[in-house]
């Protein structure tokens, strides 16, 4: 029965590391979602609105949507005075069950000291009545009497080393906490089936569709011209006359053209199929966003005693919130894309 000593131990160590406590903030995501930043609807207005000193920079287009993300997150991560107070008495318990010793001590010695020490029985979330009976089992003629045991009459007896345990976390984590975390744990659950396989699945799938089929429009277009800019640029040099020579900056045009008009099409494509991941969010995210409202973004939990399941609705809340920040990843990067685009496109403009 070592391991039981020892997941006290490690228990311990993992306390007074000191994990933060979390708790939901009063933002409803699927207004959040609403503040998605689009991609613009043509490579030269991508350009313009993410051109810093002529170079591309995209805080300058998505900064302040990032940093508002940003202030949420930290926000998430916050601690309530009172889950503060409570990690702090842990921690405190923690600090001085190492001084005293705690980790050299028998496992006798170490459920005496759970005994009289009820905070750290918190703390470690190991109850002095399960150190008890470790003991008890380094005791050959109790482990011989309890190996002759049958399944049941072994059953009965941990029962009765274990109320201790289970009374001690139904204080800890009253049912209306553990009531909470089963019902977030469920609606994500049920997002998960709604946005991941309904909504991004398709969206790969239908954006690539679609791409495919502009890439192959495009790359019909351009035959014929890039056929003649090869062979134009077989005359670079003494051979290129000055009408091949203005002949070649006109079919370098037009294949510069037939490009932008294919990235003009797939922005608008874009445009469309992110708008409708986004709803595709929203509609999943609303049945939790509802849910934490309900619960007053966790306010009718005890900050002290449910800190753990705080964290976990604040856990599931930061993950939506991810989710959010992902699609405007998608967007963000599909203007930078355009804006590059652009960018070429004018330099090589300039060079003719």
């Amino acid at each position: 029965m070592k391991t039981v000593k020892w997941a006290a131990i490690a228990a311990l160590t993992f306390f007074i590391s000191g994990i933060r406590a979390q708790r939901p903030v009063k933002y409803q995501l699927i207004k959040l979602a609403e503040k998605i930043i689009l991609p613009p609807n043509t490579p030269a207005e991508a350009f313009d609105k993410t051109r810093v000193n002529g170079e591309v920079e995209e805080r300058r287009m998505f900064g302040s949507f990032y940093d508002e993300m940003r202030k949420i997150g930290v926000e998430l991560q916050t601690q309530s005075t009172m889950q503060i107070r409570q990690n702090n008495k842990q921690r405190q318990a923690g600090d001085q069950a190492l001084e005293d010793g705690f980790g050299d001590m028998s496992t006798s010695e170490q459920a005496q000291y759970l005994k009289s020490h009820p905070q750290l029985q918190q703390a470690t979330g190991v109850n002095s009545s399960m150190m008890e009976f470790a003991s008890k089992m380094q005791d050959p003629a109790f482990k011989k009497k309890f190996d002759a045991m049958s399944d049941e009459e072994k059953a009965k007896l941990m029962m009765q080393y274990q109320k201790p345990q289970i009374a001690m976390n139904r204080k800890a984590h009253s049912q209306e906490g553990l009531k909470a975390v089963a019902e977030a744990a469920k609606l994500i659950g049920r997002f998960n089936e709604e946005y991941y396989k309904g909504g991004l699945t398709n969206f790969g799938k239908d954006l690539q569709a679609k791409e495919k089929q502009l890439d192959e429009k495009e790359e019909l277009e351009l035959k014929p011209v890039l056929a003649e800019k090869y062979r134009l640029l077989q005359k670079t040099g003494k051979g290129m006359s000055d009408a091949d020579s203005r002949r070649l900056k006109e079919v370098m045009a037009q294949e510069w053209a037939i490009r932008n008009k294919t990235f003009e099409k797939k922005l608008s494509l874009y445009q469309s199929e992110l708008r409708n991941l986004m709803t595709r969010f929203k509609l999943a995210a609303k049945p939790f966003d509802d849910f934490l409202a309900r619960i007053n973004y966790g306010g009718t939990l005890d900050a002290a005693n449910e800190a753990k399941e705080l964290s976990q609705l604040a856990g599931y809340q930061e993950g939506l919130l991810r989710v959010i920040i992902e699609i405007q990843d998608l967007s963000k990067n599909i203007t930078v894309s355009a804006a590059q685009f652009c960018r070429e496109k004018i330099e090589a403009e300039k060079g003719k």
